[in-house]
C-alpha cells in the first residue's frame, strides 16, 4: 500500500519509543458474532484462517481483506500502549484565543473572484480560506499588517484581501466580484515555486499559503530562540496541525518503535478497494507488511524482517484538510472515480490506542468542497471550482466570478479533489507542567551522568583496505587472491532470512532515546555527553571534529565496499560471458565458418522489451579477435548496437546473456 503523508518541511519527530511487547494492531471495525465485518447483515461464513470475523459474500470477504485484514488476520489485538508524545514546554498562542477563534462564524454569502490569469486555483483556495471561520477571522484582524515592515509579505497580501472582502455588504453587493490581483502578482511570495499567471495545482497552493502564514507567526514570536515543537504552536497548526503516530513491530522477537510527527491535512490513496472516504481512512490506517526489497533491520534482534507498518492519528486537528490523490504520472494520470463522502464525519476507527480522544470520538461538519473538472483524464490542464457552506446550511458553487446557489445532492455527487471539515467540539493544546519539566530535567542529568566521556578515535581497525585495480580484476578474476570472485549463480538467500537462528538468543532491546541535557528540546545522541549535535559541538569543538573523522571514515569504508560489490557482480558477469562464448567455438569451427570484424554496425531493436530484464548483449558468432561488449563499462540499453560482418547479416543471431531470448533484426527481418 503505497500512500504518503503530507508533512510540513519542518516537521520533525515529536517523540521515539521503543519497547518489547506485542505490536497494539489497531482493530479497524470492531467484530460481532454472526454479523458481517463490512455490512454488519447476518452472515454464516469466516475466515479459515483466524475464524474471528464473519462475511455474507465474497465481496465483503475481499474487501475486507484489501482494506487491512490481510495483514491483522491471526494476530492478537491487544498490546501494549505507546507512550504520549512529547508536549511544548509554552505555546506561541494561548489557547483560550484559539477556542474564540473557532467560535468565529462563516459568512452568510460567499461573492465571486475573478480570474485574472490562470487564476481558478487561487480563487478556489481564498474562498476555502474566506469559509475557514478562525482563520478568517484572525486575518480580518490584521495584527500582523500593523506592525509589519517587510515589502513583499504574504500575510499582509492575504490581510488586505480580507479587509477588502468584509467591506462588501451582503445586501447591497450581493453581485459584486473581487480580483486578487496584488495575490496573483505576488503569489511567489508564498511559495517560489509558485508563479504568476502559470497553472498550479490547488494542493500545493493552499499548503504554500498555509505555510507562510504559520512562518510569519514563528518570526514574530521570536522563532531563533524557539525549539522546533515550540515553533509549531502558531495559530495556523493549532487550527489545521494534528499529530501521527507511526509503529513497527518485528515479527520474530516483538521489538516495536513507536514515532510522532505533525501534520497539516492528509493524503489519501485512491486504489480499486476503496470506494468511500471511511474506507479511505482504513486503507490509510490498516497495518502493512514491509515488501522483501524494503525490509526493516529490527532494534531488537538485529535481523532484517518484513515488519508491520501502520499509522494512526494521536491528536486529531481542528480543522481537517482532506487531500484524495487523484493525479498519477503519464499524461492520462487522472483518476476521475467517484469516493463517497457526507456532511459528517468520525475519526474513531483512525485513532491510536492510547490517545485521550478516543474515548469521546472527534465529530466534523463539512463546509468545503473543491472539485478538479478535466477532459479525457488528462492531468496536465483542467479548472477547479469550489463548493462552501455558509452559517445558515446553504452551499454555493463559486466558479471565479460566478456564484450559485445549488442543493446539497448536488455536492455529495462531485468527484471531490480536497474536503475541508471543522471539528465540533475543539481541541485544546497543552503545555508540560511543573512536575512534567522537573522530571524531563532530572532524566536529562541521568543520562548525562552514564554518558561516555568523549569519542573515540580513529584506530587501525578503521583504516581502508588495499585499493585493487579493475583492470588487475578482469583480467584474473578467479585467482586465489582475488577478493572478487564467487559463485556465479551463488544463492545468498540465506544472508538475509528472517529465520531466526536456533542456536542465537535475540539481545536485549535497547533503552529509549534520552534529552539533551542543554535543554533545547532535542534528542542525545550517543557518545555526545548526554547532548544532542548542535550542543555537544558548542560545548566540545574538538571532540566533536574528531567524531565526524571518523563517521567519515567508516562512511568512506562502506561507499568503497559498495563499490566494489558492483565490480564482483561485474566480473561475474564477465566470466559468464566468457563461458559462453568458449562454448560456442566448436560449434562455429565444426561448421567451417570464419568470420572477421568489420567496422559496419547492425541495429537491433527488440520487440518485446519488456519481458526482458538483461542487462548485456552478446553475438552467437565468434570472432577470432573475440570482440566482446566490456561488461563493466557498458550501460544497459534497449536500443543496443554490436559489431558484425557485412555478409553476415541475414545470419546473425542476438541473444541476451540471461535469458536468451531471440529478437527481430531490424536489417533482414528474422529472427
Amino acid at each position: 500500500l503505497s500512500l504518503s503523508l503530507s508533512a510540513p518541511p519542518s516537521s520533525f519527530f515529536l517523540s521515539t519509543h521503543t519497547e518489547r511487547g506485542l505490536f497494539p494492531i489497531m482493530a479497524l471495525r470492531e467484530t460481532v458474532a454472526w454479523r458481517c465485518a463490512r455490512c454488519y447483515q447476518k452472515a454464516k461464513n469466516r475466515c479459515s484462517k483466524c475464524g474471528e470475523r464473519y462475511y455474507c459474500s465474497p465481496y465483503c470477504q475481499k474487501k475486507d481483506w484489501e482494506l487491512g485484514h490481510k495483514h491483522a488476520c491471526g494476530r492478537d489485538h491487544l498490546g501494549v500502549e505507546p507512550k504520549a508524545p512529547v508536549k511544548p514546554r509554552r505555546l506561541l498562542v494561548d489557547p483560550a484565543h484559539i477556542s474564540k477563534l473557532m467560535e468565529a462564524k462563516r459568512p452568510t454569502v460567499a461573492f465571486g473572484l475573478n480570474n485574472v490569469g490562470n487564476t481558478c486555483y487561487l480563487n478556489s483556495c481564498l474562498q476555502c480560506l474566506a469559509f475557514s471561520a478562525p482563520l478568517h477571522e484572525m486575518l480580518s484582524k490584521a495584527d500582523h499588517s500593523n506592525s509589519c515592515v517587510q515589502l513583499a509579505c504574504a500575510q499582509c497580501l492575504l490581510e488586505d484581501h480580507f479587509r477588502k472582502l468584509d467591506d462588501l455588504d451582503p445586501e447591497e453587493d450581493e453581485d459584486d466580484t473581487l480580483a486578487p490581483t496584488a495575490i496573483a502578482r505576488g503569489i511567489s511570495a508564498f511559495s517560489p515555486d509558485l508563479a504568476a499567471g502559470r497553472q498550479e495545482d490547488f494542493h500545493e497552493a493552499l499548503r504554500s499559503i498555509l505555510m507562510s502564514v504559520h512562518h510569519a507567526g514563528v518570526q514574530q514570536g521570536k522563532g531563533d530562540a524557539l525549539s522546533p515543537r515550540e515553533q509549531e504552536t502558531t495559530t495556523v497548526y493549532q487550527l489545521f496541525g494534528g499529530t501521527m503516530l507511526s509503529q513497527l513491530m518485528c515479527p520474530k522477537c516483538d521489538y516495536s518503535l513507536s514515532n510522532y510527527e505533525s501534520f497539516l491535512d492528509l493524503s489519501l490513496e485512491i486504489s480499486d478497494a476503496t470506494d468511500t472516504l471511511n474506507e479511505m481512512l482504513e486503507a490509510f490506517t490498516c497495518p502493512e507488511r514491509l515488501d522483501k526489497s524494503n525490509k526493516y533491520k529490527c532494534g531488537g534482534c538485529s535481523r532484517e524482517v518484513r515488519a508491520l507498518k501502520q499509522f494512526s492519528i494521536y491528536n486529531a486537528p481542528n480543522m481537517l484538510l482532506v487531500h484524495l490523490k487523484r493525479f498519477r504520472p503519464g499524461f492520462f494520470g487522472k483518476v476521475n472515480k467517484f469516493i463517497e463522502f457526507g456532511t459528517s464525519l468520525e475519526l474513531q476507527l483512525c485513532l491510536s490506542r492510547g490517545c485521550v480522544e478516543r474515548q469521546a470520538s472527534p465529530e466534523y461538519d463539512l463546509y468545503a468542497v473543491v472539485v478538479h473538472i478535466d477532459m479525457y483524464n488528462i492531468s496536465s490542464f483542467g479548472h477547479y471550482v469550489c463548493y462552501v457552506r455558509t452559517e445558515s446550511g446553504d452551499w454555493f458553487l463559486t466558479n471565479d466570478a460566478s456564484v450559485t446557489n445549488v442543493p446539497e445532492e448536488e455536492v455529495l455527487k462531485q468527484n471531490a479533489y480536497m474536503l475541508l471539515y471543522k471539528r465540533r467540539v475543539p481541541r485544546v493544546w497543552e503545555v508540560m507542567t511543573e512536575a512534567e519539566v522537573a522530571e524531563e530535567a532530572e532524566h536529562a542529568a541521568s543520562a548525562a551522568g552514564t554518558a561516555s566521556a568523549s569519542a573515540a578515535a580513529s584506530g587501525d581497525d578503521d583504516m581502508l583496505p588495499p585499493r585493487r585495480s579493475l583492470s588487475a580484476a578482469l583480467a584474473d578474476p578467479t585467482s586465489a587472491d582475488s577478493c572478487f570472485y564467487d559463485e556465479i549463480d551463488g544463492d545468498d538467500d540465506d544472508v538475509n532470512s528472517d529465520d531466526p537462528s536456533p542456536s542465537a538468543d535475540p539481545p536485549a532491546a535497547p533503552a529509549g532515546p534520552q534529552m539533551c541535557n542543554g535543554g533545547c528540546g532535542f534528542f542525545a545522541g550517543e557518545d555526545q555527553q548526554g547532548m544532542c549535535s548542535k550542543c555537544f559541538t558548542t560545548a566540545f569543538p574538538d571532540l566533536a571534529k574528531a567524531a565526524a573523522a571518523v563517521k567519515a571514515t567508516q562512511q568512506a569504508a562502506k561507499a568503497r565496499a559498495e563499490k566494489e560489490e558492483k565490480i564482483r557482480k561485474a566480473v561475474r558477469l564477465a566470466q559468464k560471458q566468457r563461458d559462453a562464448v568458449a562454448a560456442a567455438k566448436p560449434k562455429q569451427q565444426a561448421s567451417g565458418t570464419s568470420m572477421k570484424r568489420v567496422p559496419t554496425r547492425v541495429r537491433v531493436v527488440p520487440m518485446e522489451p519488456r519481458s526482458c530484464f538483461c542487462m548485456l548483449l552478446f553475438a552467437e558468432w565468434w570472432c577470432p579477435n573475440d570482440c566482446l561488449p566490456s561488461p563493466v563499462f557498458s550501460r544497459p540499453r534497449l536500443d543496443a548496437t554490436i559489431p558484425a560482418p557485412v555478409e553476415a547479416r541475414k545470419s546473425t543471431r542476438i541473444a541476451m546473456v540471461r535469458c536468451n531470448i531471440k529478437h527481430w533484426d531490424s536489417v533482414s527481418g528474422k529472427k
